[in-house]
């Protein structure tokens, strides 16, 4: 690469266009409570066109912090949805998170329903999921040191809005850093 290539590359990586992905990456390593990486997160995904979003953290099987239960965290999804997602224990078998467990990138949320071994239960979890009518979204698996892994989920809404795929990678990446941060935060407790 030339000098003039890489200082075209560096300004296209700074600019305007990353800015906030950069504020954001700049936040999660300044972070040291939930409370402050929850609010650089709201100050981030409030940019974007996500509508809905959750969190889950899978602790490794024998860690302090492992247990049945997993701490869900969301926001912008509809009350009857959480209500019925609680209710119903929903969380216990989501499709979405088997299937992020096995992939590396994003994916639709229409994919989850398409999978050929569906148990029971996460055929229940889409049936629901259809009928709450939450429009499109996507799954994003997140990775972590010593098999500290996870998935966010992002909803778009019901008005028919699909990113494209700048849209995915920026959402993967932030994603990936903020996983990375509440593992930081966690373990430093």
């Amino acid at each position: 690469m030339d000098n003039n290539s890489i200082q075209r590359w560096e300004m296209e990586m700074t600019g305007d266009t990353l800015a906030p992905l950069h504020a954001y990456a700049k936040a999660c390593r300044a972070s040291t409570s939930f409370k402050h990486l929850r609010t650089a997160a709201f100050e981030f995904y409030d940019q974007t066109p996500v509508k809905m979003m959750s969190y889950i953290h899978y602790p490794p099987v024998g860690v302090e912090d492992f247990n049945t239960n997993l701490n869900v965290s969301s926001d912008g999804f509809p009350e009857e949805w959480r209500h019925i997602y609680y209710q119903r224990r929903l969380y216990e078998c989501d499709p979405m998170a088997r299937l992020a467990s096995t992939r590396i990138y994003p994916f639709f949320w229409q994919e989850a329903a398409q999978m050929p071994d569906l148990t029971e239960r996460e055929q229940e979890f889409i049936t629901c999921a259809q009928e709450a009518d939450l429009g499109e979204g996507i799954a994003v698996p997140v990775y972590g040191p010593n098999g500290r892994n996870g998935y966010c989920a992002f909803g778009f809404g019901r008005d028919g809005y699909r990113p494209d795929p700048t849209m995915i990678s920026t959402l993967h990446m932030a994603c990936q850093m903020g996983h990375l941060a509440y593992i930081d935060v966690l373990l430093s407790r």
